[in-house]
């Protein structure tokens, strides 16, 4: 069909797409508005469309096809919509006019020669979510054009292979909250943190005491996962972590500042019961020093009730006897012991020892 005379086109409320070579070198068209249900422009939609210097593309379009644009050299500006996640090779190629281009924050693929010979256009900025680039996106802009792209291999082979200034941006990564509750056992902790939805997965750290430096222990994939649990740890030892959250594009990591440090500890080793010593009215039970413990809790069983109940509790790590007076002649009584670490404030109690059976004399 011939349409060089065409001025201007009202399209019906419930076209979905524009087909290929829908509106091929209609000359005269000079301004479109595509309609809100439409969701992709075919190949060479409005190619050679020379008078055309107004196109609104509407919220809801996800691609534009291959050479959908090419020679409108009366096109100013466009503005990509964010919902678009292709912009089809030679879209906007001769576009001598082209000064202004917005891309949307879902596009991840320009196809080769989109921008090519565009003339007029300066400056551009490729977002975060740009992933591939095709074969000379870019080719025969001015010679001041400068590409403002996220640091990412793809930029800069890109921009190295097809002679194109760049200028790196920073990729912002949001914080990690890590959760201040953990869990132990004596060889292990476990860690967990808040969601960073964004994100493609963490780095997790744990500070070396002997070199006084954050070391990584696990890069996790996925933002889902949360929780990070090491094991082979030491007994009654203090560990502290922090994460950082990623981005990755390409070959690189765009990594978020460290979370809070949270201190944690693996539980006390489990306590030893040495001899006991005895009269016709006080015991005195022994055990052995359990290594990191802030002190340890005594507990004698209660016949009576049949319950354990405590009767000391040892603030020092380095107390390893307790003597209970004002005791029946010729009575059985059991005791058990077990090591608490003190941690933010918290006790971290170590497994119970075995039960000493220590019977007063007659």
């Amino acid at each position: 069909m011939n349409c060089t005379s065409l001025t201007s086109v009202t399209f019906g409320s419930g076209l979905t797409q524009i087909g290929d070579g829908a509106f091929f070198d209609c000359t005269s068209l000079k301004s479109v508005t595509i309609p809100s249900k439409v969701t992709s422009i075919g190949y060479r939609a409005f190619s050679g469309c020379v008078s055309l210097s107004s196109v609104t593309l509407n919220s809801s379009l996800l691609t534009i096809g291959e050479g959908a644009f090419r020679d409108c050299t009366a096109l100013k500006s466009i503005k990509i919509p964010s919902k678009v996640v292709s912009v089809g090779s030679d879209a906007f190629n001769g576009c001598t006019a082209l000064t202004s281009v917005t891309i949307g924050s879902s596009v991840s693929t320009l196809g080769d020669y989109v921008f090519s010979g565009c003339t007029s256009l300066k400056t551009i900025t490729v977002p975060k979510t740009v992933t591939s680039f095709g074969y000379r996106v870019f080719y025969n802009c001015n010679s001041s054009f400068v590409m403002k792209c996220y640091k990412d291999s793809i930029a800069e082979t890109y921009a190295a292979e097809n002679d194109v200034t760049y200028k790196l941006l920073d990729m912002s990564v949001p914080k990690v909250t890590v959760k201040s509750k953990y869990t132990s056992t004596t060889s292990s902790v476990k860690i967990s943190w808040n969601k960073v939805s964004s994100a493609s997965g963490y780095i997790v750290y744990r500070y070396n005491s002997s070199t006084k430096k954050w070391v990584k222990q696990k890069t996790i994939y996925g933002s889902s996962t949360t929780s990070y649990k090491q094991t082979g740890l030491k007994a009654g030892t203090t560990y502290k972590y922090r994460v950082k959250a990623f981005i990755e594009r390409g070959d690189y990591k765009y990594k978020s500042a460290y979370s809070s440090t949270i201190k944690t500890s693996t539980k006390p080793a489990k306590v030893t019961m040495k001899s006991a010593s005895k009269s016709k009215t006080a015991i005195r039970i022994n055990w052995k020093k359990v290594t990191g413990a802030s002190g340890y809790q005594v507990q004698r069983y209660n016949s009576s009730t049949k319950e354990w109940v405590t009767v000391k509790t040892i603030k020092s790590g380095s107390t390893l006897t307790y003597k209970q007076t004002g005791l029946k002649k010729g009575t059985v009584y059991k005791y058990r012991v077990r090591a608490y670490r003190v941690i933010n404030g918290e006790k971290i109690y170590g497994a119970w020892s075995k039960t000493k059976k220590v019977t007063t004399k007659s």
